[in-house]
């Protein structure tokens, strides 16, 4: 589906992730959840990491490489 609609992936490891959200590689997930909750402390609680981990991944995405501007 992203090949088709010509959309670039990216794969960050668990480490690249947790180093860009917190600054140590090594963290664990509620030490993200709670990087995250100060980063956007308007955010609900989530019930479960899977929430956190998805803004965290996203966010690592968004700092890993500049901005293209078109």
């Amino acid at each position: 589906m992203a090949y088709q609609s010509k959309l670039k992936l990216h794969e960050f490891s668990p480490r690249e992730v947790k180093l860009a959200i917190t600054g140590f590689g090594g963290a664990q997930k509620d030490q993200v959840a709670r990087m995250i909750q100060m980063l956007f402390p308007g955010l609900p609680q989530p019930k479960t990491h899977d929430v956190t981990d998805a803004v965290a991944v996203s966010l690592c995405g968004l700092w890993h490489k500049p901005l293209v501007t078109l």
